[in-house]
């Protein structure tokens, strides 16, 4: 198997894992919820307290800010995820040099800016919006982004076959190795 095909399986596998990855994300999201809302429906049907029990009338309220801050945080970090999902399914598709760091300057560069609509990712400012595809596509075609695409050339050494030949054996006996790891871990 050649590195550009081993490349491109993992960059499948990439893809797959964080479409699983999503819809566990999602599916989680959803329980919880959906047993918040249970408890605020509970919450809701409790009798009226007579103003003589102010003790437990405010242990209810503390209750109720819990909640309230619990599903706030829940919300907030499956929104999160999400988010760091698009980043990661984005750059899943490409070929890049250091794919980790990358994500996190995009997650820090754009983050907050990121929606969804109709199953698309947008980077929203102000009344404008964007393909957050585009945006990737502009920033690793900018000097900056560079960076993060391999050489075009598959000249590996100083251009002499005899080194070049041993030195592609020698990674891909490393990559091979490597996927032998990743796949029993």
């Amino acid at each position: 198997m050649s590195e550009e095909e081993i490349k491109a399986l993992l960059a499948e596998q990439l893809v797959s894992m964080t479409d699983l990855l999503h819809k566990s994300i999602s599916g989680a999201m959803a329980r919880s919820q959906s047993d918040t809302d249970k408890k605020f429906a509970a919450l809701k049907t409790v009798e009226p307290i007579e103003p003589e029990s102010s003790l437990e009338l405010k242990s209810l309220q503390a209750k109720f800010a819990e909640l309230e801050k619990a599903r706030a945080e829940d919300i907030a970090s499956a929104k999160s995820t999400q988010r760091d999902n698009a980043i990661l399914s984005e750059l899943g598709s490409r070929k890049l040099v250091a794919p980790n760091s990358l994500k996190k300057l995009l997650a820090a560069q754009y983050g907050s800016q990121l929606e969804q609509e109709n199953g698309k990712w947008f980077v929203k400012e102000g009344d404008s919006a964007q393909p957050f595809e585009s945006i990737v596509d502009n920033f690793l075609s900018s000097e900056d982004g560079k960076v993060f695409v391999p050489p075009s050339s598959s000249v590996i050494g100083n251009g002499s076959k005899a080194g070049n030949v041993q030195k592609q054996t020698e990674q891909k006996q490393n990559l091979a190795s490597l996927m032998e790891k990743a796949l029993e871990g």
